[in-house]
């Protein structure tokens, strides 16, 4: 993850995310980009007056949020600025000269629609929908995390590489939630010392913990 990405990788993408920063607050008028088409939507969203938008940069993803403003051009120019700051960091073939090279910008990925600004989006595997403010599970991870913690509840003793992967999972879920942080402090103490089962009591705090996280 982030952490682990060395120093110059870090330093290229926050490069990149100053630059697109700029581009937008300075409203600097630059040319279309050819990859535009796949960000702005068809049916751009209404203006609600002098707009906003975020930046940000997780390890190599750029994640983007903004309310469009009356003028109804944020949006393209927030992604004309970003599709022109990221290849003013890591060029395309094209400028560079590179036979056969790949764009560091995924144009299968676009065409897929991931880049496409939405009300309503998966963005790092949560659900987010900047109408209402929200944020959740997608379905299929929710339930399969359910699935799990029901074939749990089940048993008496756990496996301790099948607990830590339920475990993982479950740190992961809970960052839109900070309240159910406390749901995992069983959690963590039944992997001290690396045991090789993990035990699920009848009247533990663990069997308590995962009874209560579905709800």
């Amino acid at each position: 993850g982030w952490a682990e990405s060395p120093a110059y990788f870090c330093t290229a993408t926050e490069t990149g995310r100053d630059i697109i920063q700029w581009l937008v607050n300075e409203k600097v008028d630059l040319p279309p980009h050819p990859f535009e088409q796949f960000m702005v939507p068809d049916s751009e969203p209404v203006g609600h007056g002098n707009g906003a938008s975020e930046i940000h940069v997780y390890v190599d993803d750029y994640v983007l949020a903004v309310i469009q403003d009356m003028a109804q051009t944020l949006v393209r120019r927030v992604a004309r600025a970003t599709l022109h700051g990221i290849h003013s960091i890591f060029p395309p073939p094209s400028r560079l000269g590179h036979t056969g090279g790949k764009d560091p910008i995924s144009e299968k990925k676009l065409q897929k629609g991931d880049a496409m600004f939405a009300i309503q989006k998966e963005i790092l595997g949560f659900m987010l929908d900047g109408r209402t403010r929200t944020v959740w599970l997608p379905e299929a991870k929710r339930d399969g995390i359910i699935t799990e913690i029901n074939r749990l509840l089940k048993k008496k003793h756990c496996a301790r590489k099948r607990f830590l992967s339920l475990t993982g999972k479950l740190i992961n879920a809970t960052r839109i939630g900070p309240a159910t942080k406390a749901f995992l402090n069983p959690f963590f103490k039944a992997t001290r010392n690396d045991p090789k089962l993990v035990g699920i009591g009848l009247h533990s705090a663990l069997r308590q913990a995962l009874k209560d996280l579905p709800a």
